[in-house]
């Protein structure tokens, strides 16, 4: 060895690197060849932060002698570089010189995981982790390939091997309960966050982490408190006031979750999550337009989002103007951009003769939720000689509710966070045969693993009040009320099988709630009313409610719904009324209640129901007629605007339908004028309900059953 250069490794390995590197310099004016001159200049360049000329002369130090170490360095510098596959051809030539030494794959695991290739990357340190099992970055970088593949239950294992070697690794603790976080395990997701925090109070990712859990786990207040927390730490994080406006919203401030909202996106004006749940917000509170503009300046920054674009889908159901044939086309065209080109040839219909058919049924929405006051007498109901039934739960706040369908349920399946193409090859595995989406185009829905046609027949029930567009969707459940035949035919890319006594079985989850005397026998004043959600509220109804008032003078109207504890959201209302001309004090704000029993008990203030247009109540009507309130529906033109009357036409009480809006108002004021009638009513619509198709859960799983095995015996589609 040179004299100049073991003074340059003297210096390089006491930390004077700019010593080394100057002494190489010298060094190489008599020796301008020689590779271990250039390896030490090479290093001692990166170590300064000179990448460009470490790349320079590693390189050129390489192509004199191929050395291990040299090809590692020249691989790290070409990264930070960002030359990325220059620094993966330098890996390669790492496992080339050292096909037994783990340093090249995980090497380049990092570097394709920087190119966006984290299929490739999970092979490369799994590669890593045969020739080193205790190398606790592979543990982790797999799990992180894993969890950006959104493959975050198979993530946990890598994520347990790293925390055996490194029990208080701040980066995998949080990876972990990110995992448990994804698959819907809130509570352990909770826990986790909480260890992180124990160790690193202020931790940014944590904090917000564990507050989105406690809103996942339907504990809003919760949420807002530890938003709070992570706002104290860092007052202008657009994360956390983006999620804070959401569990604000979710109890009812929604002043405080708009202000939220506004303030997230001064901070980041391309916040993409804050203008979809701006967006959303907007509709809740019944301002169409403002939600539309929101969803739209949303587009713009993701025009490729299924999911956003579905939701504007969504708006249409409420929107007057928009007709049956526009939203149908609507729907289409979602399909054709978002859906049709991930669906492979119709498969074959199955030979099912001598066994039970397999159904399996989806939904995110398998607990104390709407869908699930229709859907458990179903599956309660459900013939088990004849039917095998499968449960596909994306819910991601499981409750008592969820706990007695999965009792209820043969085979249950856990699905919160797999990605669709993982969700469809499961359906593939159970040999499903037919498959039913309870959610259509609402939040957390699974259309995109529908599109990728996991079962022989795919329906749509229940969920959603429209058309999914999809190609691959074959049938849409309903009735000849809520769709009649040949006009819903034309708007729907399913085909309808319309059931007879109606597509809806309702079991109300408060059986013991007395029905009240009407509250205008003691008031000598009627009571309207209306439960539905604010976002039905448009300005049709609102007028059309507004004149009905004015026939009637000594009337008042009741409204319920979340938000409406908000003085600004209560007094968009008093003032819309205010604008028609009627006195706001005639107006009963009701906000959002806690208990289920409190909900049912208000009803006993109500005289009559009244029914949005064009997007009906379903849940809500079907609870006011349980607890003996006559409800009053306009006959609509879509489906959305049509369940009021499928609902009272299956009842038995056509003359509570209405034709137009006139009709609507005298239909109301002929009951408001005969407080005999309607207290008769109040007394006997519980028993005609119970008695009536509405809640015969044994019939109806039995017309549905009939249809399933209609359509696996449609003669139009090739057979296995």
């Amino acid at each position: 060895m040179s004299t100049p250069l073991a003074h340059a490794i003297t210096l390089y390995r006491a930390g004077d690197f700019l010593g080394a590197r100057n002494a190489c310099v010298v060094a190489l004016h008599a020796a301008p060849r020689d590779p271990e001159i250039l390896a030490v200049l090479g290093l001692s360049a990166l170590r300064l932060g000179r990448a460009e000329e470490a790349a320079q002369v590693l390189r050129a130090s390489l192509d004199l002698r191929p050395d291990l170490m040299v090809a590692v360095n020249l691989g790290h510098a070409l990264l930070s570089l960002g030359r990325l596959d220059e620094s993966r051809e330098a890996c390669a030539l790492v496992i080339r010189l050292a096909p037994r030494e783990s340093i090249g794959p995980l090497n380049l695991g990092a570097v394709l995981s920087r190119l966006g290739r984290p299929a490739e990357a999970l092979a490369a340190f799994r590669h890593a982790l045969a020739l080193a099992p205790a190398l606790r970055d592979a543990w982790y970088n797999s799990a992180v390939c894993l969890q950006e593949q959104e493959r975050f239950q198979e993530s946990l294992a890598p994520l347990r091997r790293a925390l055996v070697l490194e029990p208080e690794n701040i980066a995998a603790l949080t990876l972990f309960g990110l995992a448990r976080h994804r698959t819907g395990a809130f509570v352990q997701a909770i826990n986790q966050y909480r260890t992180v925090l124990a160790l690193e109070p202020t931790h940014e990712t944590a904090l917000n982490n564990h507050a989105a859990a406690l809103f996942q786990l339907n504990r809003p207040r919760a949420a807002v408190a530890a938003y709070e927390r992570v706002l104290r730490a860092c007052p202008a994080n657009p994360m956390a006031l983006n999620n804070m406006a959401l569990a604000l919203n979710r109890i009812g401030q929604t002043s405080r979750a708009l202000t939220a909202w506004h303030r997230a996106l001064a901070l980041q004006p391309d916040g993409l999550d804050a203008w979809i749940n701006l967006g959303g917000a907007r509709k809740d509170m019944g301002t169409h337009a403002d939600a539309r503009r929101a969803l739209r300046r949303a587009q713009v920054l993701n025009p490729k989002g299924a999911s956003l674009a579905g939701s504007l889908l969504f708006l249409m159901n409420g929107d007057p103007t928009a007709t049956a044939q526009a939203q149908g086309e609507a729907h289409r065209a979602w399909a054709r951009r978002h859906a049709d080109p991930l669906s492979p040839p119709r498969r074959r219909l199955p030979a099912v003769l001598g066994r039970r058919v397999r159904v399996g049924y989806v939904s995110p929405d398998l607990w104390t939720h709407s869908v699930a006051y229709f859907f458990e007498p179903l599956l309660e109901a459900h013939d088990r000689g004849g039917f095998e039934i499968f449960c596909y739960s994306d819910t991601r706040a499981p409750d008592a509710t969820t706990a007695r369908l999965q009792a209820l349920a043969e085979h249950w399946r856990v699905t919160c966070g797999l990605p669709d193409e993982t969700f469809a090859a499961q359906v593939q595995a159970d040999g499903i045969d037919i498959l039913v989406d309870l959610a259509g185009h609402t939040a957390e829905n699974r259309l995109l693993a529908f599109a990728r046609r996991p079962a022989p027949v795919q329906v749509t029930w229940l969920g959603y009040p429209n058309t999914t567009g999809l190609a691959a969707m074959d049938w849409r459940i309903s009735d000849i009320i809520a769709d009649p035949a040949p006009a819903s035919d034309l708007c729907h890319s399913e085909r309808l099988m319309r059931l007879a006594g109606g597509f809806l079985c309702y079991r109300p989850p408060l059986r013991t709630m007395p029905v009240g005397p009407a509250p205008c026998l003691a008031s000598g004043a009627i009571t309207f009313g209306s439960f539905n959600a604010l976002s039905k509220l448009n300005g049709s109804v609102l007028a059309t409610w507004a004149g009905l008032l004015h026939r009637l003078p000594s009337a008042r109207l009741c409204l319920k719904g979340r938000g409406l504890g908000d003085p600004v959201v209560a007094r968009r209302f008093a003032e819309a009324f205010a604008a028609q001309g009627v006195d706001p004090a005639r107006l009963v704000a009701l906000e959002q209640t806690q208990g289920i029993e409190d909900h049912f008990a208000l009803y006993n203030q109500i005289d009559i129901g009244l029914d949005p247009f064009p997007y009906n109540g379903t849940t809500t009507t079907c609870e006011a007629l349980w607890m003996g309130i006559p409800v009053v529906t306009l006959l609509g033109t879509t489906h959305a605007g049509r369940v009021g009357a499928s609902l009272l036409g299956h009842l038995g009480h056509p003359e509570l339908i209405a034709a137009d809006r006139e009709g609507y108002i005298e239909t109301a004021l002929d009951l408001a004028r005969d407080p005999a009638r309607l207290d008769a009513l109040r007394q006997g619509l519980r028993g005609r309900l119970e008695g009536s198709s509405l809640c015969d859960a044994k019939g109806f799983a039995r017309r549905l059953e009939a249809a399933f095995r209609e359509m696996l015996t449609d003669a139009s589609l090739p057979r296995s």
